[in-house]
């Protein structure tokens, strides 16, 4: 159903206020129900000790970070993300990632 929606331009166009401002249904897919399913798959993942299953795909570390952290502040009500968790600084890419975003690597 969503795929529909994100196939037909007008509909995926629909613009809504949303919790971080003025955006469309296919912008809140990209930018933050997408990332979300790749940061809930490390979580579900370390939960369960799928250890394999915790790699997040590489090309997409970058954008999520970026994403993330252009919600500013509002990422750190209560509902969204935890206090930053503190990484070493030569942590990979995806464990500044989930430092980031409050969680423990």
């Amino acid at each position: 159903a969503v795929q529909a929606v994100l196939d037909d331009p007008e509909r995926a166009g629909t613009a809504f206020d949303g919790h971080f401002g003025p955006t469309t249904f296919a912008e809140t897919i990209d930018g933050f129900y997408s990332p979300d399913l790749v940061v809930h798959r490390w979580d579900i993942a370390r939960a369960t000790g799928l250890v394999d299953h915790e790699a997040m795909p590489a090309e997409e570390i970058e954008r999520i970070h970026t994403g993330m952290a252009g919600m500013g502040d509002a990422a750190r009500v209560p509902g969204v993300f935890g206090p930053e968790v503190a990484v070493p600084e030569s942590a990979s890419p995806q464990d500044k990632l989930l430092g980031f975003l409050g969680r423990r690597p």
